[in-house]
């Protein structure tokens, strides 16, 4: 092709060929035209012709072009020509473009100050007349080349989505009655707000409809790179850096002038795919040891900013913008970074294979904790950030020197208005977040030294205790420990500890234990347990590794990673708790457990896998072992199925031995308006694990659930009622449990959702069938920036778990309530309550309450007090926790606290303390700290 200039004008249409699902052909045409020389000074009057062709030749590498054969000269929307041009009016250009079968004019404008440069480009309907987008990018007259280059990437990524939604609107006309009236290109147009955009194409088609990747392989483009053709998907280059910026929050430095620029978003929340109501600007860049992130989140209203001074993974209420990287590109987990407008850091797993609920980037493993730095301001518009995440802080595939290619994702939230942006755009269509992820290159001489992290820790506690005859406080008991990390590869990480401190800074959080049928599960929280636990989980009910079972280790060692498509988990390590028995001639007295664990997963394709998994727990001569397979496959865009198939063999102390399997199946669809689930449970009388948490055995369970949702995405964002069948059959073929449940559920907008369900139960207890009526309801109400509530409601009949036992009513109910009267402070209260009258003489049998506060002053991102009040009615038990924390990262940290537990004397001993006057249990002064040592 040959582009033919005069006088630095230039004028080329070229077209694209859309093709429906009913084989019809039209054509896109696209015409550029010279960009205007706003700023007047004449020897830069060459650069408006010379981005037209800069344009034109990089599109002709992407898109087969047909340039007319005429040369028309034209001016600008200003109507600024210079003296030789021939002047034509705006809407004569308009005309000319039309006549020659344009559909949409690529103009714009560079403007010139100081030797500051900036150039838009604007995108404009020629049907309508109206502008379908704008692209914005400046720098320094010396960068003017490199600059044409950026606006020609920005330009061409606005120019798919147009291609993409004029593919859409192809599919939407074809669909015809199919779209709701809610979903109407009309409804839409009103739905559709954007500061910087002043019109919409005609014909836009419904909000179900309108993701790209939805359409694979309609649109036939040139390109080098297989991930985009293939899946659609939006593609970032990362640039290098000369120098690293300076973590300061502050945009200023010249490096981001020259960082790759993302500003192209799309919602998922409240209305999916729509245009966002306010600017995001992300720029990436990276040098040998980091990658770079700059952002500017811009608001029209910049009081409707949530933005609050908190402890680190405690930004889920803030304004927040998060990075998530597939760095193996399997669709398998990814890591999320995330920061607030004051720079406090999140970070997280994310795990394939998990429905979308919430906004993408959200949720996800927070157990994990990576090193990496950030720093956040407030701005006249908005808000600014800079993070900086180390390649150590990541695994990736040992590429040598070839470039990586990475999955990559960008999520911003904006609390205030319930609002979800995504670089990538996503679909509730398509289930999961990882396959709708874009794709991050240009990353290339990563370095490739191997991570050390060397994590000394020093504690030491002061505990006092109830004797049988009086309070006595113990001596001061100094302890240290010694974590290891070390980078065998880039994908593999080995982890080492000696006498770790596995105390926790904060107790669990107390649970209702009053007329419980079954065990109640408390979660780990202790720091090297927690480190690459997402390898070790298996599908099903069962939790097959529950490293709470280790009660206290000295020594631990774990090796994990990935090579090639097998994932590997293996953790050893020794429990002294087992031979702590009171009676010292005891066989056993003084020795400990011996734990492995190990886990092996072998990717197939997308989300899906076959694994295997070991776990073995022995005590002289007793032991618990556990074997078996397990797999999770994708099926097409909406359907997945699970399955975990294990053996057990145990046997204790005194010889007696059990063995039994456990299988589990599961099949599900996850889409945005109809989703259902079919799970089935086997689990043996004889199967039993010292390693995991079983709640209940000898079940075979069918659980089979149905829900439609209808989105309105206007003040009524979704609802849509829901249907479950639960179904529990003994192995000696007794019906246990049958439960059938009927459900609706609503979300408004301004973060306040509803949920209310009926239940008619029959519950098998001590040979008796108890048939129960039961309901519930959950409301949530977030949508002020200081205030924030959640509460439930659960009430009908229930059994009381006696030995004779007998129907009644129950009645519970629980209250959260967050309150942030400043940015610096916050309290949470709850009360989780559980009252139950013996309806056959209508007496109340108890009524258990528990009151919990847990209240935080953040004096600066690293210096924080907290403090936590816990009362329970039940058992009259108070705890007070009083903390001092100052956390330089994730991994150099100290703490000095106070702990007390008491108890009502009535409850406690009623022979010694026959009164509710609070007894002291336990008193405990402690302060631990560990500093994280990275080469």
């Amino acid at each position: 092709m040959t582009i033919l200039l005069r006088r630095g004008i230039a004028w080329c249409v070229f077209s694209v060929a859309i093709v429906s699902n009913t084989s019809a052909q039209s054509t896109l045409r696209f015409a550029i035209v010279p960009f205007t020389n706003t700023s007047g000074v004449p020897e830069h009057q060459w650069i408006g012709a010379g981005i037209a062709e800069t344009l034109s030749m990089k599109l002709e590498t992407i898109i087969e072009l047909d340039v007319l054969p005429n040369i028309i000269e034209v001016d600008s929307p200003n109507h600024r020509v210079d003296s030789e041009s021939t002047l034509l009016t705006w809407p004569k250009t308009l005309d000319l473009a039309r006549n020659r079968g344009a559909s949409i004019l690529i103009t714009g404008d560079q403007q010139q100050l100081n030797g500051h440069l900036r150039f838009t480009a604007r995108l404009i309907d020629l049907e309508t007349g109206t502008e379908i987008d704008t692209i914005d990018v400046e720098g320094t007259v010396e960068n003017v080349f490199l600059l044409q280059d950026k606006l020609s990437e920005a330009t061409l990524k606005a120019i798919e989505k147009v291609i993409h939604a004029k593919a859409l609107n192809s599919l939407a006309n074809d669909e015809g009655e199919n779209s709701s009236k809610s979903d109407s290109p009309s409804a839409l147009s009103r739905k559709r707000p954007s500061p910087r955009r002043i019109g919409d194409i005609k014909g836009l088609p419904p909000a179900t409809m309108r993701n790209p990747h939805t359409l694979p392989s309609l649109i036939s483009l040139k390109t080098t790179e297989p991930a985009s053709t293939v899946t659609n998907r939006p593609i970032i280059r990362a640039r290098r850096a000369s120098k690293p910026p300076t973590i300061d929050g502050i945009l200023k430095e010249s490096i981001w002038t020259n960082a790759a620029l993302i500003n192209d978003f799309t919602q998922t929340n409240p209305v999916e795919g729509a245009i966002p109501t306010e600017t995001t600007e992300v720029r990436v860049t990276y040098d040998d040891d980091n990658l770079y992130f700059g952002f500017h989140a811009q608001y029209t209203d910049p009081g409707q900013m949530r933005a609050n001074h908190v402890d680190r993974d405690q930004i889920r209420r803030d304004d927040w913008i998060a990075v998530m990287f597939d760095t193996f590109q399997d669709q398998q987990r990814a890591y999320r970074f995330s920061v607030n407008p004051f720079g406090v850091q999140g970070d997280a797993i994310i795990e394939g294979g998990r429905r979308m609920r919430g906004p993408p980037g959200g949720g996800g493993d927070t157990s994990w904790n990576a090193l990496f730095e950030s720093s956040g301001v407030i701005v006249h518009d908005g808000w600014t950030a800079e993070v900086a995440i180390p390649f150590k802080s990541l695994r990736y595939p040992d590429r040598g020197d070839a470039e990586h290619t990475w999955g990559f994702q960008i999520t911003r939230t904006l609390q205030t208005k319930d609002e979800t942006l995504v670089w990538s755009p996503m679909t509730r269509n398509i289930a999961g977040v990882l396959p709708q992820m874009g794709t991050l290159t240009g990353l290339s001489g990563l370095s490739a030294s191997r991570n050390l992290e060397i994590l000394p820790t020093a504690t030491a506690i002061q505990l006092g205790e109830l004797t049988d005859t009086e309070y006595v406080d113990g001596d001061v008991q100094p302890d240290i420990g010694l974590n290891v990390k070390y980078g065998v590869k880039s994908n593999l990480t080995a982890d080492f500890t000696f006498n770790p401190d596995f105390s926790q800074i904060e107790s669990d959080r107390p649970q209702i234990e009053v007329n419980r049928r079954f065990p109640l599960f408390f979660p780990e929280l202790r720091p090297f347990f927690l480190e690459g636990q997402e390898i070790f989980s298996t599908p099903g009910r069962v939790n097959l590794v529950h490293t709470r079972t280790i009660v206290d280790p000295q020594l631990g060692a774990k090796l994990t990673g990935k090579t090639g498509k097998a994932t590997l988990g293996v953790l050893v390590t020794n429990d002294e708790s087992a031979g702590n028995f009171e009676d010292r001639d005891q066989v056993g007295f003084g020795q400990d457990a011996k734990v492995l664990i190990g886990r092996a997963r072998y990717d197939l394709y997308s989300e899906s896998y076959v694994g295997a998994i070991v776990t073995d727990r022995e005590f002289l001569e007793s032991f618990s072992r556990v074997a078996g397979i397990d797999g999770r496959f994708r099926i097409g865009q909406t359907h997945s199925a699970e399955f975990i198939a294990v053996a057990s063999s145990n046997r204790d102390l005194n010889g007696v031995a059990k063995n039994g399997p456990l299988f589990d199946f599961g099949f599900r669809r996850d889409s945005r308006r109809l989703s259902y689930r079919l799970q089935y449970n086997s689990i043996d009388p004889e199967f039993g694990t010292a390693a995991g948490f079983v709640r209940r055995v000898d079940t075979r369970r069918l659980d089979a659930d149905i829900e439609y949702d209808w989105w309105p995405e206007h003040w009524l964002i979704s609802w849509g009622p829901g249907f479950s069948y639960m179904r529990n059959v003994d192995h000696s073929g007794v019906l246990q449990d049958e439960e059938f449940r009927t459900d609706l559920s609503f979300r408004f907008k301004k973060n306040i959702f509803l949920r209310a369900d009926a239940r008619r139960e029959m519950e098998h207890f001590q040979s008796i069938d108890f048939y129960k009526t039961r309901f519930s309801m959950r409301n949530g109400i977030s949508s002020n920036r200081r205030f924030s509530v959640f509460y439930s409601f659960n009430w009908g009949n229930q059994i009381r778990f006696i030995d004779n036992p007998f129907l009644g009513k129950a009645f519970e109910y629980d209250v959260n309530l967050t309150i942030l009267p400043t940015s610096r402070l916050s309290t949470q209260f709850s009360i989780d309550t559980s009252r139950f009258t013996d309806a056959r003489i209508n007496q109340r049998v108890f009524d258990v309450k528990i009151l919990r506060t847990f209240t935080t002053y953040q004096f600066t991102n690293r210096l924080l007090v907290r403090n936590i009040l816990e009362h329970n009615t039940g058992n009259g038990k108070v705890g007070i926790n009083l903390l001092i924390t100052y956390r330089v990262n994730a991994g150099t940290v100290f703490y000095i606290g106070y702990d007390d537990r008491l108890q009502e004397g009535i409850f406690l001993d009623r022979d010694r303390f026959y009164s509710h006057q609070l007894q002291r249990q336990r008193r405990a002064f402690f302060t631990k700290f560990q500093f994280l040592f990275r080469y």
